[in-house]
């Protein structure tokens, strides 16, 4: 095996110091979206200790497009290569896909397509993402690259994602974890 690194190897909340001591031991890469962090600022103590080698902000956790930015020539500097989540669906997805175009130490996008998506998205949004050969192509249409209807997506806006009730048995579990889990 060859794994490209070990993810969340520790909890983030264990701090910088631990990582590194867990980057030290191990001969493959580390990295973790480090979710505690909430801005630049969080993100540089694991940067400056080089306790990761590759970090992977969400804009919607760390405050937004201009701080992952932040946070990736930080990361930069320290040559640590940055892996950006987007959990929050096309939209988040779609915006983080423009900045990695522009991010020098961008390694791979994650995303989280399937996993969080509930079934009436394509109702709501023409998603220009698209995945051939594991390459996504940056969007070229004005701004985002989406068209967004703003009036079918209000009609969700009490229960967003109600086929992801993750205790329940109906849940639409894409990956089949839950199946290993009983």
């Amino acid at each position: 095996y060859n794994p490209t690194w070990f993810e969340a190897p520790i909890q983030a909340h264990q701090g910088p110091a631990a990582f590194r001591e867990v980057r030290e031991a191990l001969s493959i890469p580390i990295s973790d979206d480090l979710a505690s962090i909430e801005n630049k600022f969080d993100a540089f103590d694991y940067i400056s200790e080089r306790a990761i080698d590759v970090i992977q902000p969400d804009a919607a956790n760390v405050g937004g497009l201009r701080e992952v930015q932040y946070i990736a020539q930080m990361a930069d500097a320290a040559s640590i290569s940055i892996a950006p989540h987007a959990a929050g669906g096309p939209v988040a997805m779609c915006a983080t896909i423009h900045l990695d175009a522009v991010l020098p130490n961008f390694k791979i996008q994650e995303g989280f397509n399937e996993f969080t998506r509930p079934d009436w998205v394509p109702k709501v949004i023409d998603d220009p993402v698209s995945i051939e050969d594991g390459t996504i192509e940056v969007p070229q249409e004005p701004g985002l690259g989406i068209d967004f209807d703003a009036d079918r997506a209000r009609e969700h806006d009490c229960n967003p994602m109600p086929d992801h009730n993750f205790l329940s048995s109906e849940f639409k579990d894409t990956y089949g974890s839950q199946k290993h889990a009983e």
